[in-house]
């Protein structure tokens, strides 16, 4: 977990901004980053602003889900959230919330 602490950072700094917004802020937000990256030419421009955009996008899906479906992405999710944006393997115990770890970077690549 250590070495995603940095990241996981700068998710937990967003999170009080966050919950203050509105959904159709949080709609606009989301809408303004898809915009963006279609802009973007060459798949290394898209990875670069990607991992630009991930603890903003994490913290809005976050929220997303916690109004949404009333579960708060747990710390060792968000982390589990950087591991398989990452492309790499998060390993899980039973319960520990896979499918809502999915979701992180499944909000950031869409």
């Amino acid at each position: 977990m250590q070495a995603y602490a940095s990241e996981l950072d700068l998710v937990n700094s967003h999170k009080d901004e966050v919950s203050g917004l509105s959904a159709e802020q949080i709609k606009k937000e989301a809408a303004d980053f898809r915009s963006h990256a279609s802009e973007l030419k060459t798949e290394k421009e898209i990875l670069n602003e990607l991992w630009q955009i991930a603890p903003r996008v994490f913290a809005l899906a976050r929220e997303a889900a916690k109004r949404t479906i009333g579960q708060f992405h747990y710390d060792v999710q968000v982390v589990g959230g950087f591991v398989l944006a990452k492309g790499k393997i998060a390993e899980m115990k039973t319960g520990e919330g896979k499918t809502l770890t999915a979701t992180l970077p499944l909000a950031l690549y869409a």
